[in-house]
């Protein structure tokens, strides 16, 4: 018989363990990467676990957009799937907010979209609207981020009035990380003493690499230190990158100076610098910080324990997933050779 503590993960397990048997392999990943051509590519992704959500494709009506809308689609099911399958209302509520990370990061683009003066393809939103009954992309005709701001709902609206004069896209961003990760981890603190550490060490991971990557933007940008220490994420909840490791990286020079400044947990971070040298771009060290991150989930799942952490990092592989298919998409629909493409798929 299951345990009191155990017991309340059962059902939502049941159905992610079948859900986790449909990701695709390691070998199944390279077989995408070295497809020789888009239709190859598309038709090796039908004969995998995206068979059924893809059903209405076909390699000559589908591109990187189409494919990525059903894959996004994919992704909010699953997390419907999993808040169905939860009853516990601590439980719910903490998948909920996990959840709510797809609306901010919509919300994200948006905004990054209006202040860069860009047409917003809200096509591309992860389809939540139906779920969180806010709809974001009804702002995209907004002629200003004042109009925006007033349209937009809580809790969003008090968020960004309060950093809305910057005009700083990075503040604004941080803004609204500071209260969706705050709100991720108010609701793990309700949860027992166990889940809780299991959540900090995945979504902390993913704060480290938002904390890495938004120092080594300031460094590129050339924006002051002082600036810089005010973007520093939720410290608390930090898992290997603490605010203390951040100083050196902080003050250094450029990028290079900052990325070896970079605590040991981070060292593997360097092996990427010559190629940042060569292309004079951060994509590098984001790709190596997320394989890395790849692989701490991967080693959560081993042996698929009975806990929340066989939940959320089904989740998080699932977005990792999208995010490897979309990369090869992306050079398959351009004729990337495939040994470029390697670099940018972590398996």
């Amino acid at each position: 018989m299951l345990g009191m503590g155990v017991a309340k993960y059962a059902y939502a397990y049941a159905r992610v363990r079948v859900r986790l048997a449909e990701c695709l392999s390691a070998g199944k990943l390279r077989s995408l990467a070295e497809a020789k051509d888009w239709s190859e590519f598309f038709s090796s992704l039908l004969d995998s676990g995206y068979k059924e959500r893809l059903a209405r494709l076909t390699p000559e009506k589908a591109d990187t957009r189409t494919l990525e809308i059903a894959l996004r689609e994919d992704l909010v099911a699953a997390y419907e799937m999993v808040l169905r399958s939860v009853h516990a209302k601590k439980l719910r509520n903490f998948f909920y907010e996990l959840f709510r990370r797809l609306e901010v990061k919509n919300l994200k683009a948006l905004l990054r979209a209006k202040m860069r003066g860009f047409p917003v393809d809200t096509s591309s939103f992860y389809p939540v609207e139906g779920f969180f009954k806010r709809r974001i992309s009804a702002l995209a005709d907004a002629e200003s981020l004042d109009a925006l701001l007033n349209r937009l709902n809580e809790p969003y609206k008090s968020v960004l009035h309060a950093h809305i004069a910057s005009g700083n896209i990075l503040v604004l961003e941080h803004a609204l990380d500071e209260e969706i990760y705050g709100a991720i981890f108010e609701r793990a603190k309700q949860l027992s003493a166990e889940d809780e550490r299991i959540v900090h060490s995945l979504v902390g991971s993913e704060i480290d690499i938002v904390n890495i990557m938004t120092i080594l933007r300031c460094k590129k940008d050339g924006i002051p230190a002082e600036e810089m220490r005010n973007l520093f994420l939720l410290p608390q909840f930090a898992f290997k990158f603490k605010q203390e490791d951040a100083r050196d990286a902080i003050f250094a020079e450029n990028v290079a100076d900052a990325v070896q400044s970079l605590p040991e947990d981070f060292k593997f971070l360097e092996e990427s610098l010559a190629e940042y040298e060569v292309e004079n771009s951060l994509v590098p060290f984001e790709n190596a910080l997320w394989r890395n991150f790849y692989e701490h989930v991967r080693d959560v799942l081993r042996g698929y324990p009975l806990n929340i952490g066989t939940i959320v990092g089904f989740l998080y592989l699932k977005e990792m997933e999208i995010r490897n298919i979309r990369a090869i998409a992306v050079c398959k629909e351009h004729g990337i050779p495939s040994e470029n493409v390697m670099k940018m798929v972590f398996f």
